[in-house]
């Protein structure tokens, strides 16, 4: 029993506040988390570092297996950007002109060379030795120009031209010379109308000219029906006189 006792009084003590371990249970019993907190801070500030290492691992940076040292000698390094300075008082090199092989002149030589011998040298044309034109010639040229090109004895010589004599009013020649215009405007309407449609823009017009194409044609169908009857009474007429 004595030695039990020694036992327990020798084990109080060693979790005495005299000791550092006693201290701590003391604390942690007391609600003093400073220890815990201390823990957790060391272990987020190793997670941290963890995941930086896992980042420079994917992106290429570190090598696994590799100390740190070893890394920064195999990572490359990084080159300045080189900057040109210019620098003051230095003249700039321009490159020797090149010089014509000798006996041969540079086309710019040549050019003004020429320039220089032609305002030296102008050209001067010579002077006729006698008139341009004489009288009789000027008279010439001058009749030419009254009768177009021509001498007044060709332009009199020449036969005037026939033409026939217009159509009597009212006569079948005058019906059907106003027959064959108002065909050749119907045709130039149908004409205009084909023209917009390809263009895309024959419905814009179509409403219009049709009405003046339906007038035309009761026109011919008139002036039709007209000269129709005047043959009729130009052919009894004949018939008439056979007879």
């Amino acid at each position: 029993m004595e030695d039990d006792g020694a036992a327990l009084v020798a084990a109080w003590q060693m979790v005495d506040r005299s000791t550092l371990v006693g201290r701590a249970l003391f604390a942690l019993y007391n609600g003093d988390l400073s220890g815990k907190k201390a823990g957790n801070k060391y272990s987020d500030r190793n997670r941290v570092s963890i995941e930086k290492r896992a980042a420079a691992i994917a992106d290429g940076r570190l090598t696994p297996g590799l100390s740190g040292k070893e890394n920064e000698a195999a990572a490359p390094i990084a080159k300045k950007p080189v900057v040109r300075v210019p620098k003051v008082g230095v003249k700039k090199q321009v490159a020797p002109k090149v010089l014509p092989p000798p006996g041969r002149k540079q086309a710019e030589t040549i050019k003004l060379e020429q320039e220089l011998d032609r305002a030296a040298n102008p050209i001067v044309l010579p002077r006729p030795k006698g008139p341009l034109l004489d009288d009789a010639e000027k008279l010439r040229l001058q009749r030419m120009f009254e009768f177009n090109g021509k001498l007044s004895e060709d332009t009199l010589d020449a036969p005037a031209p026939v033409r026939p004599p217009p159509p009597r009013r009212g006569s079948v020649e005058e019906k059907e010379a106003l027959f064959q215009e108002i065909m050749d405007e119907i045709q130039e309407r149908e004409a205009f109308l084909r023209d917009m449609a390809e263009l895309g823009r024959g419905k814009e017009f179509e409403g219009k000219i049709r009405i003046e194409i339906k007038e035309r044609l009761a026109q011919l169908k008139k002036l039709d029906e007209h000269i129709h009857s005047d043959h009729g009474v130009i052919v009894r007429r004949n018939s008439l006189r056979i007879n």
